[in-house]
């Protein structure tokens, strides 16, 4: 009796819930969409000059200044290019389940950047790896200039919505008002003063410790330099008092971490839902050029604890993967099939973080705020995946119920778009002037007919009726007018 019951349990937990097994050699990347990091770089609040002998100065590419791109910046951007090529490109042309062809193809790829110059640096210089990542001359025969596009720093929603969010703007500003960060800065106060004043500087809290200290001595150590006898002690403790501060500005137990990343959640989910309602998408990858704080606002947005920096050039990866055995193929591909109309069950998407800056390799990772949508499903119809994988259907799902959209986004910062503030005004300017030409219209009116019973020296007739009304108008009542007219 209690085997029987055992197999009855047993048969029903396998059609209850569909378990397979998955291997990744199996499936292959139809739509990718990658979000890097910068190459290296110079301080954004260099110390004094007098104080601060970094090599990283003599790295630059043109003129000493602030937050630029190295030469050694370039160099990476340029393998980190080549990673890709090795990876995603038909390189043999031989490769139908390769996700971009050998040569540049605008409806194919597509590139966006932040408004600054070591992002667009960045771009070009990877650019040159993706595409002549063989090696071969610069600037080839029939080869053509690759556009990356780009918004003002200062208005980009999408890669950058601290700076474009004011709620987020005084989230972030906020941070000098917790005690528990307090009680962590003056717990390492002695040393945080006995740095700054080797350099010069002046760390006067916890919002100061990136600008003062952490950033100009984290890339004077990346050129294997620490200016005026900072020892790595020392520098330990910056870093580990910046991170703190880093769980803080990315918490994602704020009710507002979606402001992170629902404008760029909200783009992939537009550009993946193309794949399967037009015959040809948007493009088969996306990359996007950004920030530390790019990658660490996406990863906070998704749930994960976001305090580390990431090295440089490193990427945050999302992949849609099909079954090799499938006839779907990216729409470079000759004779291809198209996903469109597909059943997005069929499909999976991946995400991966490469924290290296020579590398294509990443690790694939899972979302915590995904695996609890899913698990809160009960269609029955769920799938063991290994980490980082989900079944592109409950993404799209998850996207559509729990993200904000990019009206949301706008009410929460308090923002009106800029279309639609031209449409207020526009109706309150067209209210008052169809006031204002409704009142003189009246008063022209007024005055003619009261011209007109003037002109006439005899009160009577048409004339009369004409003044009594007028007088009517002016003193409310009839037969007080008629009065006033006889005497």
């Amino acid at each position: 009796m209690k085997a029987t019951l055992l197999i009855i349990c047993t048969i029903f937990a396998i059609y209850a819930t569909k378990v397979h097994s998955f291997s990744s050699d199996d499936y292959f990347p139809i739509y990718s969409s990658y979000v890097l990091r910068h190459g290296d770089r110079t301080a954004i609040w260099p110390l004094d000059p007098s104080k601060d002998s970094s090599p990283v100065w003599d790295n630059m590419v043109g003129n000493r200044s602030a937050g630029q791109l190295t030469s050694t910046g370039v160099s990476m951007a340029y393998s980190k290019g080549q990673t890709f090529y090795n990876n995603i490109i038909d390189v043999d042309g031989n490769n139908s389940y390769a996700l971009l062809p050998s040569t540049y193809n605008f409806s194919t790829i597509q590139f966006r950047a932040t408004g600054y110059d070591r992002t667009l640096m960045t771009g070009y210089s990877f650019l040159s790896g993706i595409f002549y990542g063989d090696n071969s001359a610069p600037i080839p025969n029939n080869s053509s200039p690759v556009p990356i596009h780009a918004v003002l720093k200062t208005d980009d929603p999408l890669l950058r919505p601290y700076n474009t969010c004011p709620t987020l703007e005084d989230f972030q500003a906020s941070i000098d008002d917790i005690p528990e960060l307090w009680a962590e800065y003056e717990e390492r106060k002695p040393i945080l003063d006995e740095v700054s004043q080797k350099v010069g500087s002046e760390c006067t809290g916890p919002s100061t410790v990136q600008s003062s200290l952490f950033d100009p001595l984290t890339c004077d150590r990346y050129h294997g330099y620490l200016p005026d006898n900072v020892t790595e002690d020392e520098y330990q403790v910056v870093k580990e008092m910046f991170y703190l501060v880093n769980q803080y500005k990315y918490s994602i137990e704020d009710p507002y971490y979606q402001l992170y990343s629902c404008n760029f959640l909200q783009e992939l989910h537009d550009h993946i839902d193309s794949l399967f309602t037009d015959e040809y998408p948007t493009a088969d990858a996306h990359f996007y050029f950004a920030h530390d704080s790019t990658i660490m606002a996406f990863r906070a947005g998704l749930g994960i604890p976001a305090y580390k920096v990431p090295e440089y050039v490193a990427h945050l990866g999302y992949e849609v993967l099909s079954k090799k055995s499938s006839p779907y193929r990216p729409s470079w591909v000759e004779d291809r099939v198209s996903s469109q109309g597909s059943n997005m069950k069929d499909f999976y998407i991946r995400f991966v973080f490469g924290d290296n800056s020579d590398s294509f390799d990443a690790t694939p990772f899972s979302s915590p705020y995904i695996d609890a949508y899913v698990a809160s499903l009960s269609d029955g119809d769920t799938e063991t995946l290994p980490e980082g994988y989900y079944r592109l259907d409950h993404f799209m799902d998850y996207v559509s119920s729990s993200v904000w959209s990019s009206d949301k986004f706008d009410q929460v910062c308090g923002n009106v778009p800029s279309n639609e503030m031209d449409w207020y005004w526009g109706m309150l300017i067209g209210i008052l002037a169809s006031t204002v030409l409704l009142g003189v219209l009246i008063l022209v009116l007024y005055c003619l007919r009261l011209r007109k019973s003037r002109a006439s020296p005899v009160v009577g007739g048409e004339y009369s009726r004409v003044l009594t009304d007028a007088m009517t108008d002016i003193v409310g009542d009839p037969d007080l007018a008629t009065t006033t007219l006889l005497e």
